[in-house]
Parts: structure tokens; sequence; C-alpha cells
């Protein structure tokens, strides 16, 4: 299969740590490839879902596609598309950024891999690599499902007729309706719930 993209490089990299890691190998070469592919899944969102809206965000741009830092990746991905990883991925994530080149080259930073490093990279790369998938997927049939994980803060949220908040309801709610509904679920083992978010995305900021 050609490799066409970060994420294929990521993908076909990935394969191989947990060839090597399953094997029980530990060399220096499992941190820097560790490193590398959390860079290469990182850039594959860049490089498909930000678009630069003039010549300082295309310099942006393509600068950030230039470095191996995971922290510039991580920080990159939050400030500039509002894609922020978890807390425990950020962690570990940060405990191998620098590995690319420590465990590479001879010097006052350089590093021998242990096994507990080892463990430490393959949990960087399951934990960064979900949830990169949680925004795309390949199907069975080769086609790419592609979905968007946010979140939205309720504070901006207001049901009340002709609110000004950032967050509206399309209809009106109807309050009386709330607390038998409430009734009904809280003894409930699980609950279900749906909702359709409309996005008024004249600029394409959101979707292309």
């Amino acid at each position: 299969m050609a490799l066409n993209s970060y994420f294929d490089f990521a993908e076909n990299d990935f394969q191989y740590f947990k060839a090597s890691y399953d094997a029980g190998i530990v060399a220096n070469m499992m941190g820097a490839m560790a490193q590398g592919i959390c860079e290469k899944y990182m850039k594959h969102l860049i490089s498909e879902y930000y678009k630069p809206d003039d010549a300082i965000q295309q310099k942006d741009f393509e600068n950030i596609l230039r470095t191996h830092s995971l922290n510039r990746l991580m920080k990159f991905l939050k400030g500039n598309m509002g894609a922020e990883f978890s807390k425990n991925t950020q962690t570990h994530m940060r405990m191998i950024d620098g590995f690319y080149f420590s465990t590479r080259y001879p010097g006052d930073d350089s590093i021998e891999i242990d096994g507990d490093d080892v463990e430490t990279c393959n949990d960087a790369i399951e934990l960064c690599r979900k949830e990169v998938l949680e925004l795309e997927r390949k199907l069975k049939n080769g086609a790419i499902r592609k979905g968007i994980v946010g979140a939205i803060d309720l504070e901006d949220y207001d049901y009340k007729p002709n609110a000004k908040s950032k967050i509206r309801a399309t209809e009106k709610t109807v309050v009386d309706r709330i607390p038998p509904r409430v009734k009904i679920r809280e003894n409930a083992n699980i609950e279900l719930p749906h909702i359709l978010l409309l996005c008024d995305d004249q600029k394409h900021q959101l979707l292309d």
C-alpha cells in the first residue's frame, strides 16, 4: 500500500513499533520511533484540518510541520484549532518529548532507554493514536469516515426566547415538562441522550 500522508506513515511506524514491543525489544530506537509516531499523528491532524487564512498563518503552518517537538504540536492544535488531548495523553507525550534526539546522538543530554521507558513510549503512542482515531477512521472498504469530537460550554447556553447567548435553542423549551422528565430518568441504569447542534459557520472556520 502506498504511503501518501502523515497518517499513513504514522500507522506504518506504529505497526513496526508494536511488533518490536511485542518481541520484547528494548533499544534506543524505540524512543526515537515513539516520538516520531506521535509527531506524525498530530501533523496529520494539522495538515488535513488546518486552513490558513493569510500569509502569516501560512507561515505558521509551514513552520509547525517542520518541528519535532510534541509540546509545540500540542500547543498549536489547542491554540489554533481548538483540539486538545486529554490531560493523561498530554502527560505521556511530554514524557517522551525529546527522545527523538536524546536517544539517537551522543552528548550531554543523551540517554539509554530501559524497559520502563519503552512502556512509557508504548502508552504515549496508544493514547495519542486512540484520540486521533476518534476523529478519523478507515472503514473496511477503504473509505475514510471523518468525525468531530468537540465540547460546548453550557455557560454559553440559554433556552429562553430571544436569547443572545452563543448557544441557543432552535425551538421553544416547555419548562413544565422538565421536572417529570428528570423524575423518569433519575433511577435509570443508563441514559442515551441525543442532541443536534446546528452551527452558523458562514466563514467556514469549522467545516469546509
